[in-house]
């Protein structure tokens, strides 16, 4: 049986004087909703979605076939988590396992530290290019002073 990640993007906005971490991932309609029973009227086109165990094992040690050196155990869903991810996370229930997340601050740190190409690069690369659309980032300047404010939240089910 295989393992799949279940990927989510967070980005941390100012809304009524209070930071809020606030999902960012792009939704689609769902052509199955209403045709079967539990189907959801929207469905997540996830930034990231495929079968590497490789970048799963540099994420979380899952399916850690290679001995990488995963960049953290799994650390739970993070405080302030948003409820879209939430209920999608709620939604697995028992059948997800090994939670966690990363800002982009940090992937970009450990991407720098790791000294060859990797799954990893490809990751940040994608985290780049959501959080500039999603922030309106125009100069790659900025990228790294808003880092922080960009997160992915994921685990895995087999």
């Amino acid at each position: 049986m295989g393992c799949d990640i279940h990927f989510y993007t967070e980005v941390l906005r100012t809304i009524d004087d209070k930071k809020t971490w606030c999902c960012c991932d792009l939704w689609k309609l769902n052509p199955y909703y209403k045709v079967f029973k539990d189907e959801p009227e929207y469905e997540i086109e996830e930034l990231y979605g495929d079968r590497d165990y490789n970048l799963f094992s540099i994420l979380a040690g899952v399916r850690n076939y290679s001995d990488i050196v995963p960049i953290s155990k799994p650390r739970g869903l993070p405080d302030g988590v948003s409820t879209a991810v939430k209920a999608a996370s709620d939604k697995w229930d028992g059948d997800g396992h090994s939670h966690s997340w990363f800002t982009l601050y940090e992937l970009m740190s450990e991407n720098s530290r790791r000294l060859c190409s990797s799954p990893l690069d490809d990751l940040v690369n994608l985290c780049v290019q959501r959080m500039k659309k999603e922030l309106h980032i125009l100069d790659n300047k900025e990228v790294a002073g808003e880092a922080r404010r960009f997160r992915i939240v994921f685990w895995f089910d087999n």
